[in-house]
């Protein structure tokens, strides 16, 4: 339960998606596997037939636990993107973990053995890269200023990919990112915390210039919210397959329609036109607008995705099988919602400006729902939740009851109020987010698979061992000062930085992914807009 399954047997023009799903998952994890014969521009998860150039694949060959997503991209990285399948933490730049492809200079890449100098990461680099780059899978002594995981193919230039090859227990994520994307654009597949820009978690979709796609499934920052995303983006916007909350611009999620030129497209069947996007479309739609699963009339220049209910002007529908006014969107929405908010399969009665997703209960209004399965309080965000939550908080995936303003995915514990849970299995103190987290939290913090006690205030992912407050930690087995962020961390980290996958100790305030050695204090990389690597000593 709470997986996803798509299979794909047929061959697939292009910019299409195709997904096909032959193992068996445990819940809340998903599993895609392509066959057949895809065009260009597409993506494929789990393929095993011919792709042309520029889509992506993710194949996943390891059991997973009930709590992590596995997959494996073996495509080729056009020059100046962001790759994908990364699993910590992100800030305004992001970082791409379990890398295959051949990256062009000035990207990074973990998963680091050996030892390395303050300010870069260097992880396990097979591959051939361009001289001002980042290379990884590194075994030996890095110098400073790049990161490295785990890298074996090509990549072009000013983008990051990961790859990681670790067996990961039944609350983690692993994902091993072979596939292609288009220049300029972020894509993720993050499993970790990330700051106020965006949170990315497992993206799957194709993506234009300058924009970001996401597929996130832990908490997110102020800007939007992004969960499983794996749909297509036109430049600048924000795609879909969002499970979360969103800000200003939207999210689609489980968009699975073709589209016509300058457009991408999942497993569509109707008629488009060029430029916009349709999903599992079954009427035809004009130029310039976007259609998942429409079953109504929708007017022009907005987006409808399988929606069900009636929605007001300004919002995103996804699985639309009601009317919607011009220029929003829904998504798989069943019933009636308020003007300029977002629904996401959501079966229950929403007041207006909040999200519902898969949603089976009641919300207050001002709440996020997605996939809920119990009763929330007003102003939170349920995805997949079977438990009660109280007022303000948020549910994804959530199996046990929580306190009011937090959020829970796929928790199977007891939380305080005002914190985020996600594959939780043990308590946590309020006002934090747990992500699979198996111990106890204090307040305000963040933990997904964790296994340790946390300090209040700090965000855990995957982490078994005790941690400060207000940082954050996924996969960590050391301790952590205050105000930093950790990801799959295994030695002791200062406060304010992102670990991921960290056997090593790291100083304040900087980021570590996959670090297996010791690290100096304070190191950060920005990218910036242009593709430039910022070396942020705090």
């Amino acid at each position: 339960m709470a997986h996803r399954s798509l299979q794909s047997r047929g061959a697939e023009g292009p910019a299409h998606r195709s997904l096909q799903s032959r193992g068996a998952e445990d819940p809340a994890h998903r599993s895609l596997q392509s066959r057949g014969a895809e065009g260009p521009a597409h993506r494929s998860l789990q393929s095993r037939g011919a792709e042309g150039p520029a889509h992506r694949s993710l194949q996943s060959r390891g059991a997973e636990g009930p709590a992590h997503r596995s997959l494996q991209s073996r495509g080729a990285e056009d020059p100046a993107h962001r790759s994908l399948q990364s699993r910590g933490a992100e800030g305004p730049a992001h970082r791409s973990l379990q890398s295959r492809g051949a990256e062009g200079p000035a990207h990074r890449s973990l998963q680091s053995r050996g030892a390395v100098d303050p300010a870069h990461r260097s992880l396990q680099s097979r591959g051939a890269e361009d001289p001002a780059h980042r290379s990884l899978q590194s075994r030996g002594a890095e110098g400073p200023a790049h990161r490295s995981l785990q890298s074996r193919g090509a990549e072009g230039p000013a983008h990051k990919s990961l790859q990681s090859r670790g067996a990961e227990g039944p609350a983690h994520r692993s994902l091993q990112s072979r596939g292609a994307e288009g220049p300029a654009h972020r894509s993720l597949q993050s499993r970790g915390a990330e700051g106020l820009a965006h949170r990315s978690l497992q993206s799957r979709g194709a993506e234009g210039p300058a924009h970001r796609s996401l597929q996130s499934r832990g908490a997110e920052g102020l800007a939007h919210r992004s969960l499983q995303s794996r749909g297509a983006e036109g430049p600048a916007h924000r795609s879909l397959q969002s499970r979360g909350a969103e800000g200003p611009a939207h999210r689609s999620l489980q968009s699975r329609g073709a589209e016509g030129p300058a457009h991408r497209s999942l497993q569509s069947r109707g008629a488009e036109g060029p430029a916009h996007r349709i999903l599992q479309s079954r009427r035809v739609e004009g130029p310039a607008h976007r259609s998942l699963q429409s079953r109504g009339a929708e007017g022009s220049a907005h987006r409808s995705l399988q929606s069900r209910g009636a929605e007001g002007s300004a919002h995103r529908s996804l699985q639309s099988r009601g009317a919607e006014g011009p220029a929003h969107r829904s998504l798989q929405s069943r019933g009636a919602e308020g003007s300029a908010h977002r629904s996401l399969q959501s079966r229950g009665a929403e007041d207006p400006a909040h999200r519902s997703l898969q949603s089976r209960g009641a919300e207050d209004p001002a709440h996020r729902s997605l996939q809920s399965r119990g009763a929330e309080g007003p102003a939170h965000r349920s995805l997949q939740s079977r438990g009660a939550e109280g007022p303000a908080h948020r549910s994804l995936q959530s199996r046990g009851a929580e306190g009011p303003a937090h959020r829970s995915l796929q928790s199977r514990g007891a939380e305080g109020p005002a914190h985020r849970s996600l594959q939780s299995r043990g308590t946590e103190g309020p006002a934090h987010r747990s992500l699979q987290s198996r111990g106890a939290e204090d307040a305000a913090h963040r933990s997904l698979q964790s296994r340790g006690a946390e300090g209040p205030a700090h965000r855990s992912l995957q982490s078994r061992g005790a941690e400060g407050p207000a940082h954050r930690r996924l996969q960590s087995r050391g301790t952590e000062g205050p105000a930093h962020r950790s990801l799959q961390s295994r030695g002791t980290e200062g406060p304010a930085h992102r670990s991921l996958q960290s056997r090593g100790t790291e100083g304040p305030a900087h980021r570590s992914l996959q670090s297996r050695g010791t690290e100096g204090p304070a190191p950060m990389f920005i990218l910036t807009g242009h593709f430039h690597l910022v070396l942020v000593i705090l």
